[in-house]
């Protein structure tokens, strides 16, 4: 590693994925002078999703991401080459709703309830999971991102850039109602118009194809033609906001 200070990025992956998901972005930014970290959530990855559609799920992820970067910045392999004043998230799905938890977004419980059929006794629930030391987010398809206060949007002070399909399977996103629009600080909204949920993934292997694994098909648009869109602008909005 050379020397000197370099912005920390931390991925989230969707509910029931792997710290692989998104390593075509991972790799990509470490080449361009970011330390990358692809943390894989406990009880609701691929190896075990035991806490899958639970309240409690919810409730840890963003407290693994806030465990991890404390970790790392801890670590005195890494520590010395850290710029702890410029961390950043990238999250796809469920990364993308604990990424909003994170920047200080509250879940209304009546339309959590509503929606997932997760009873969260208030959104005080979820206020102790903000972490200030992470300054932009880049959240694709984030999934339920239509159960937050509106007040609790329109005071996130992190830099934001999200992204949707509109053929979205998993996470209906409607234009009807764009909740993006209460971020004051939302950097870019892109939308991609002719694909689906899991365009945001790694290519599969073809042992895995085989399985028929709905992650690695694509409704419209495939992977390998967003996957270089994503790239250019993910570098583009990060090193806008921590390289200058």
């Amino acid at each position: 590693m050379l020397a000197g200070r370099y912005p920390l990025l931390v991925i989230s992956h969707g509910s029931g994925g792997h710290r692989f998901n998104q390593h075509y972005l991972a790799e990509f930014l470490a080449q361009h002078e970011f330390i990358v970290l692809a943390i894989q959530h406990p009880y609701n990855n691929t190896e075990d999703d035991s806490q899958v559609g639970t309240l409690q799920n919810l409730w840890h992820r963003p407290k693994d991401v806030s465990f991890i970067i404390n970790a790392i910045l801890k670590d005195t392999n890494f520590s010395a080459f850290i710029d702890s004043t410029k961390i950043g998230v990238i999250g796809h799905s469920l990364g993308g709703f604990t990424g909003f938890i994170l920047a200080g977004a509250l879940p209304n419980p009546s339309l959590l309830l509503k929606k997932t059929g997760y009873r969260c006794s208030s959104f005080m629930d979820f206020d102790s999971h903000v972490d200030l030391r992470i300054k932009a987010y880049f959240l694709m398809a984030p999934a339920l991102c239509d159960v937050f206060e509106e007040d609790s949007l329109m005071q996130l002070e992190a830099k934001m850039c999200l992204l949707f399909s509109s053929k979205d399977e998993l996470v209906q996103y409607t234009k009807k109602a764009p909740f993006y629009s209460r971020l004051k600080n939302l950097v870019s909204c892109i939308e991609f118009p002719e694909a689906g949920h899991y365009v945001y993934l790694m290519e599969c292997p073809d042992a895995i194809k085989t399985k028929n694994d709905p992650a690695c098909f694509d409704i419209g648009t495939p992977r390998e033609k967003i996957h270089p869109i994503l790239r250019r602008e993910i570098l583009s909005f990060f090193e806008k906001l921590m390289k200058n």
